[in-house]
């Protein structure tokens, strides 16, 4: 009998410090996506200060402009990946029906502005379809015949 509660108080045990190691992984991602998002405002900001020297020289800067907001769009949806995967594995630690409606948002909204930003990129010409090969522009390589 006492063998049998030791066994439970071990595995109990075990139980915590997985839970607590997945809360400290949850942590350093959503850390990573911080910075990440960090790391993109700070470059787009130094690159959005460069083009403004250049327009007040003269200079048209409206595409340079775009190649920007579109660059920091990249570090936006990377940076918010890390922050639903911390999202996700908090979820796991304490999963109650608030967090899994607060994840659901999350992801919806990451969904969205993914959606938006990769089909701006595309429209722009800054990112091939999916599968397409270089040098066939606006042929649809999933349309079928």
């Amino acid at each position: 009998m006492a063998n049998d509660c030791g066994e439970e108080v071990g595995a109990l045990s075990e139980q915590s410090l997985g839970m607590e190691f997945v809360g400290w992984i949850a942590w350093g991602t959503g850390i990573v996506g911080i910075g990440v998002l960090t790391w993109g405002v700070l470059v787009g900001l130094c690159e959005l200060t460069k083009l403004e020297v250049h327009r007040l020289r003269g200079r048209d800067i409206a595409h340079e402009r775009a190649v920007v907001r579109q660059d920091l769009g990249y570090y936006i949806v990377l940076g918010l990946e890390f922050l639903i995967a911390a999202d996700i594995m908090h979820t796991i630690r304490h999963p109650t029906l608030q967090e899994l409606a607060v994840l659901g948002i999350i992801v919806a909204i990451r969904t969205v502005i993914s959606h938006f930003v990769t089909r701006e990129m595309r429209a722009s010409g800054r990112l091939e379809a999916w599968g397409q090969p270089p040098d066939t522009p606006g042929v649809d390589p999933r349309a079928t015949d």
